[in-house]
């Protein structure tokens, strides 16, 4: 596949996606099937808010914040029709994009990650709305997983919905809005290893959006 930067990215190649790329594709991604509008780039902004209280370091933060970057270049399949080999080049992307972005997935916690990514999936279903979420979670995650966000956590996740981090027309004709600009920026300090600007720029992002929709309910 070629990248928004023209990257080719190959199964028998070595490539990654850029800190553009990253920032363009995950703001374009849908998930839940599209079912509502969430992009890929605010649940990951959400998972990496959630890893904070469970495991909290840059590096846990910082992998949250690509724990599923393999999808700006497979797309994000559902999770009943995601096959094993699916799974299995996803992961190879992972090591891929850990070595571009030079995480040390050994400071790194997996279950903590898995954790925030399973109950961000689940705050944002119930607080956007999706309906037959509530049963359906409860059939298959942990009961700490298929509850509904608290006030604040809920907040979040409709600041992020209607934020410019999740517009659909991240990029026009090549032209980036702000906030998907400083997320690209957030994902080259990423590179350089300086996770600590990195969060900088994600967490002015996050209260930007927080203070702009606490505006809108008052007005």
């Amino acid at each position: 596949m070629l990248t928004h930067t023209g990257i080719k990215i190959l199964p028998l190649n070595d490539t990654a996606p850029s800190p553009v790329d990253l920032a363009v594709h995950m703001g374009r991604l849908c998930l839940y099937g599209g079912a509502i509008w969430f992009n890929l780039l605010s649940h990951s902004i959400l998972v990496s808010w959630l890893v904070r209280s469970l495991a909290p370091s840059f590096e846990n933060w910082a992998w949250a914040l690509l724990h599923d970057a393999h999808e700006t270049v497979t797309g994000d399949v559902p999770h009943p029709w995601k096959t094993d080999d699916m799974r299995e080049r996803q992961k190879v992307l992972d090591l891929r994009i850990a070595s571009y972005y030079k995480i040390d997935r050994r400071l790194v916690s997996p279950a903590a990650i898995k954790q925030a990514d399973l109950l961000a999936t689940s705050y944002a279903a119930y607080a956007l709305g999706l309906r037959g979420y509530s049963q359906l979670q409860k059939e298959k995650l942990p009961t700490e997983c298929a509850t509904e966000p608290d006030e604040s956590t809920r907040d979040l996740v409709l600041a992020l919905a209607d934020s410019p981090l999740n517009d659909p027309a991240v990029c026009t004709r090549g032209l980036l809005n702000s906030s998907i600009a400083s997320m690209a920026d957030a994902f080259h300090k990423i590179a350089q290893m300086n996770l600590e600007g990195a969060y900088d720029v994600v967490d002015r992002l996050v209260q930007q959006a927080v203070a702009v929709s606490k505006n809108r309910v008052t007005v």
